[in-house]
């Protein structure tokens, strides 16, 4: 609790420090937020048909800014008067009991979602990554070799020890259990770091209820793994930074989590690499030389494994098309707003790198795929200059592109659930993997229907909002920013900030899969906020 004793001109001097800042900042999300509006529904800036509509936009701008801007500025003095943190720290027996006990919760509460989908759901990209296991496609990094290993070992001593449905069914168990784990770990630490024991059961219960998770629990996919190793990572890196120490087990043990990181999916080393930088230069002395070796260690490790071993392996790297899609999107937005301003030279580029111009027509302002799989690579350089000339020629396409492909991760409006349950297999899970499900459909249904009808739900709309979590961690950084001499605190938050970065230029416009790193990472970012008061001597 503030020593300074509460009065109203206390509390005056104090939010004029930040009014300012909060003003601004309120004002560029109402923006933000109204223009994510515009794009989600009509796929494009405003458009006006009269004054009134000028007038009406502009009084829900405004209103929007004084919402954000009371919020921020609440925000702002709960952390300075309110007590956030207990005046004793729990126990460590009490700490460790609240560890286990909260661990098996979550997983109880994710039984029922393994059980009603049992053996499991799963999505195209398991398909293909099973196929890499087996040798039934040529390999390549477009699914990250380690993800696919270890589903396909997981199915493999599964189906060895009972049957093919028990291994579809082990890597569901396996991340359910892992994950249980990293999130009660995450709120143990906070409360290590002295945060009021009700911040953590909420966290647990975050967790452990919201029913997106228990969907991604039941999902034999990729990210959800992915996104719980990237919430362990940002936990220990918080953990080091609050106690100001590397040790050699803790830089081993964050060596190890880094490179799960880095392997379980392919965006995964832009998400650390950064954060490990920082924090090694927000260390002294033998802890910085203890991280900046674990720094270098996975980043040789991660390079010689993509760029030597798995090569001559015979898997190949992922083409460049995955990272450039967002480019795609906006040359073929031209091209369908301009199509008679394009000089002959650059038809040419553009008839060689997408096999015809028409199919640069085939463009849907949600969904890269459609444009981003007919690219050729024949002509990189020539498309690249194609590119900017008519970057110059149209940057406010250009712009209006990237938005309508971002605008699910830049505010919260639209909701994406992401996992699913699969009632009927594709072929290739029944006639090649062998699976079959266990229990009947309309069990199936049940948790279906109240998967989807969460989604309208008043507060769970919100948290299956990809958008929620961008803005919780923009709140996040701007309450850090207005404390003020808690600027190295921020090195947490690299990774969610590259991750909404990354998802802006991702595939899809709004997608939970992408921005779940982001998502379950939020509640220890809220806590490390909240015990970060002035009394705190962090850095």
């Amino acid at each position: 609790m503030s020593s300074q004793k509460i009065s109203v001109t206390n509390l005056s001097k104090e939010l004029l420090k930040i009014t300012p800042r909060a003003a601004v900042t309120a004002f560029f999300m109402s923006v933000l937020y109204h223009v994510c509006v515009s794009f989600r529904d009509n796929n494009s800036f405003w458009k006006f048909s009269s004054s009134a509509d000028i007038f009406q936009l502009f009084g829900k701008i405004i209103l929007l800014t004084l919402i954000v801007y009371i919020v921020l500025s609440g925000l702002y003095l709960m952390l300075l008067h309110v007590p956030l943190r207990n005046e004793k720290v729990p126990s460590v027996k009490y700490r460790r009991a609240f560890l286990f006990i909260s661990w098996g919760f979550i997983v109880i509460c994710y039984i029922p979602w393994l059980l009603c989908s049992y053996p499991g759901s799963a999505n195209p990209d398991t398909i293909v990554q099973f196929q890499n296991y087996f040798g039934e496609t040529s390999r390549s990094m477009w699914q990250p070799p380690f993800s696919s290993l270890l589903m396909g070992l997981c199915y493999s001593v599964g189906k060895f020890l009972v049957d093919a449905n028990f291994g579809f069914f082990l890597y569901q168990l396996l991340q359910t259990v892992v994950a249980g784990f990293v999130f009660s770990y995450s709120m143990y630490k906070l409360m290590e770091m002295g945060l009021r024991r009700i911040f953590c059961f909420i966290g647990i219960l975050f967790y452990a209820v919201t029913p997106i998770w228990g969907g991604y629990a039941q999902w034999v996919e990729k990210d959800f793994l992915f996104a719980v190793m990237i919430v362990l990572e940002v936990v220990m890196a918080a953990d080091i930074l609050y106690k100001k120490e590397c040790t050699p087990h803790k830089g081993i043990a964050l060596c190890i989590v880094s490179l799960l990181c880095v392997f379980l999916r392919n965006n995964g080393i832009h998400a650390i690499l950064p954060c490990m930088i920082a924090l090694a230069f927000n260390l002294k002395g033998k802890f910085r030389r203890n991280l900046l070796i674990v720094t270098a260690t996975v980043l040789i490790i991660f390079e010689s494994v993509t760029r030597i071993i798995l090569p001559a392996c015979g898997i190949g790297r992922p083409p460049v098309s995955e990272t450039i899609g967002v480019m795609f999107q906006q040359t073929a937005r031209t091209v369908c707003i301009y199509p008679d301003d394009l000089t002959e030279e650059e038809i040419s580029v553009l008839e060689e790198n997408f096999r015809s111009i028409d199919n640069l027509k085939e463009y849907q302002p949600n969904i890269n795929d459609p444009v981003k799989i007919c690219y050729t690579h024949a002509d990189p350089k020539g498309y690249f200059v194609t590119w900017f000339k008519m970057l110059l020629r149209h940057p406010q396409v250009y712009v209006a592109a990237y938005v309508n492909g971002a605008y699910g991760y830049l505010a919260p409006v639209k909701v994406d659930m992401g996992a699913y349950i699969m009632q009927e297999y594709p072929e290739y899970l029944t006639e090649r993997l062998g699976l079959y499900h266990v229990f009947s459909k309309d069990l199936q249904m049940r948790f279906l229907y109240y998967l989807y009808g969460s989604g309208n739900a008043p507060v769970i709309k919100y948290l299956s909002m990809p958008g929620t979590y961008s803005w919780i961690v923009f709140i996040c950084v701007f309450e850090i920013l207005a404390l003020g001499k808690k600027k190295k605190s921020l090195t947490v938050f690299i990774p969610a900030l590259v991750t909404i970065m990354v998802c802006t230029i991702s595939p899809l416009s709004c997608a939970m899969r992408y921005l779940i790193p982001v998502a379950l990472q939020t509640p220890f970012l809220i806590g490390f906020t909240l015990q970060l008061t002035p009394e705190r001597s962090l850095p």
